[in-house]
């Protein structure tokens, strides 16, 4: 399956043909733990982006708990996996937490966690 991918302003251009893809991403944590991310039904940009696009909303939906709200006093902002908390980052109004491309050796050594998974179908409505 493939998407067009278009910005939140027109003047973005769109982008046709983006795969969508089960993509791997490697997080290391500051005690140097590594894990290995698998986002299913994920846009796969390949080098055309220096970065993951990873939609919260998809995390939540396979039962994930997300706290992207900076202003939450109740939960750490991240993503909570029974497996890994993977905290996030601010710079500015962003919010986001470093991953890289894993090695081959990562891929098989690392621990796997999925943040969703391919039994349940992503298809959220369509707002207009």
């Amino acid at each position: 399956m493939k998407c067009t991918v278009s910005g939140f302003a027109n003047e973005l251009q769109t982008i046709e043909d983006i795969p969508v893809a089960r993509d791997a991403t490697a997080y290391t944590n500051s005690e140097g733990k590594t894990w290995i991310l698998i986002i299913n039904e994920a846009l796969f940009f390949g080098s055309r982006l220096d970065h993951s696009l990873i939609n919260p909303n998809q995390i939540r939906h396979f039962g994930v708990p997300v706290c992207d709200d900076p202003y939450d006093p109740h939960r750490p902002l991240g993503i909570d996996h029974e497996n890994a908390f993977i905290p996030f980052e601010k710079d500015g109004a962003c919010i986001f937490f470093d991953t890289y491309v894993p090695s081959d050796a990562q891929l098989e050594q690392c621990e796997h966690v999925e943040l969703t998974n391919d039994k349940i179908p992503w298809d959220p409505p369509t707002y207009v």
